[in-house]
């Protein structure tokens, strides 16, 4: 082990409310663009306005609804040189795919799983969110995927399968290299081009490039759990902004508006980037971890699609554990880790979803504990022999 660098406390479990609707249809209600009442009818004026705004600028390559990755298109002798952006959501998010393919410019794929926001699941794409994504200009650039496919008997009276999703959606990958994010994160305007940047010279050590994550603080709309989209209506009404800008996301942090992404309830899932030192990166630089500070350390990472690159590990549904177990496989299959300067994603504000609150207040959490605890011993025996690049820190001297 290295030596550790720094001090962290211990947080309790604060993993990212990840968009983790059921499959038993209990996921919150999506609202589309169009409707009226509610106060939702500024978000619809914020859709049309932002459509003749970006006019100009081209429409996204939206391509049909698919069913499985093996819809998704011949893979290339020599796949691109270049990063898909990879998501999940379920339907309570599915209206966050236009902002985010506007920032993003490049390729993308989306996995929609569980049932529409009236609890039936269907296929294809809900009819508000399709004709929001077929009516608004998204700037050149953007190639969406969306891929909904059938769920597995197994799945359906279980919580949300969001690691098998997640592996579906990278099997439609048709790029070098993917970032599997969740849909509330969005990404910087130039996080795609940062990225990019580094593809050639991207060596052939197994390595994740950690892109910071951040979260803008929405006050009370986040708080504000009888009205779901209370939110969203103040982004379109203008109230609550989200910075897709380096300097733009400093201001917001200046202002206490946004912050380190939990990093109240879990400061250890995101204390190794160190976004201290990150601040004071310029454009096109990195810096390589030494160690990491806690194994639950857990941001979102881009990686090299291939045989060497784990898959997320499909025995975790719904909250808990499901995206830490990747980065703990990550580290214990040898990745080394590396943090990208000046790009960033922003986790937008929500309430509490019905799947961290199970997780709080009911049995699932102690579930899930005993899942994670077989995988441990699992990746541990099945990389037993493995160099770790990246190994966690050694205490220092009179800390535990």
């Amino acid at each position: 082990m290295a030596d550790r660098p720094e001090e962290v406390g211990e947080e309790d479990e604060g993993e990212a409310d990840e968009n983790e609707g059921e499959a038993d249809g209990s996921a919150a209600t999506s609202m589309p663009r169009s409707t009226a009442g509610g106060g939702l009818g500024g978000v619809a004026r914020h859709a049309a306005t932002s459509a003749r705004a970006r006019s100009a600028r081209g429409a996204a390559a939206v391509g049909p609804v698919l069913t499985e990755a093996s819809q998704c298109g011949e893979e290339a002798a020599s796949p691109p040189l270049d990063v898909t952006l990879v998501m999940h959501a379920s339907a309570d998010r599915l209206w966050m795919l236009p902002e985010i393919c506007e920032r993003w410019g490049g390729p993308m794929v989306a996995v929609f799983g569980g049932p529409d926001a009236d609890g039936v699941v269907r296929a294809g794409w809900p009819e508000a969110e399709e004709a929001a994504l077929r009516n608004r200009s998204l700037g050149p650039g953007c190639a969406l995927r969306r891929l909904r496919p059938t769920l597995r008997a197994q799945d359906l009276n279980k919580p949300y399968p969001i690691n098998w999703l997640r592996n579906r959606g990278i099997a439609c990958v048709r790029t070098t290299h993917y970032f599997m994010v969740d849909v509330d994160f969005w990404p910087s305007r130039d996080l795609r081009r940062l990225v990019r940047a580094q593809l050639p010279g991207w060596r052939d050590a197994p390595r994740a490039l950690v892109v910071p994550n951040f979260q803008r603080n929405g006050h009370g709309c986040r708080n504000d759990e009888s009205h779901p989209h209370a939110c969203r209506e103040a982004l379109a009404a203008g109230r609550l902004a989200m910075p897709d800008s380096f300097e733009a996301l400093q201001a917001c942090i200046g202002d206490k508006d946004c912050a380190v992404f939990d990093s109240e309830w879990n400061a250890a899932g995101q204390s190794s980037t160190n976004v201290a030192q990150w601040k004071q990166m310029g454009e096109n630089q990195t810096r390589r971890l030494k160690c990491l500070q806690s194994a639950r350390y857990e941001p979102f990472t881009v990686v090299r699609r291939g045989l060497a690159t784990p898959l997320f590990d499909e025995r975790f549904y719904g909250y808990g554990k499901n995206k830490v177990s990747f980065l703990v496989e990550l580290r214990l299959a040898g990745f080394e880790f590396v943090v990208l300067g000046r790009g960033f994603l922003l986790h937008f504000p929500h309430p509490k979803s019905a799947a961290k609150d199970r997780w709080l207040h009911t049995s699932a959490h102690q579930k899930v504990e005993r899942i994670y605890q077989t995988f441990e011993a699992d990746v541990a025996a099945k990389y037993r022999d493995r160099t770790q690049r990246t190994p966690l820190c050694q205490p220092r001297a009179g800390h535990p």
